[in-house]
């Protein structure tokens, strides 16, 4: 399992849903999975990181949970 808690990461997605927080800095804050880490993880992305985020500049929560196919870290 690579070590994501705490990377910076952009969305790549184009869901409508991510706009807000589309082009801004997030920071990875949890990392799953198994649904036994985070009940939202769905186990058919098996060995795919479910992960959390707040802003970088503000730690404002953001309200969703993205795969790593979703965002790229750094």
């Amino acid at each position: 399992m690579k070590k994501l808690e705490g990377k910076k990461a952009v969305i790549l997605s184009d869901n409508e849903n991510y706009t807000k927080f589309m082009n801004i800095t997030l920071r990875i804050i949890h990392v799953a999975y198994n649904q036994d880490q985070h009940p939202g993880y769905d186990n058919s992305m098996e060995g795919q990181a479910l992960c959390d985020f707040v802003v970088d500049e503000t730690n404002e929560d953001v309200p969703f949970s993205l795969y790593e196919y979703e965002f790229s870290y750094y």
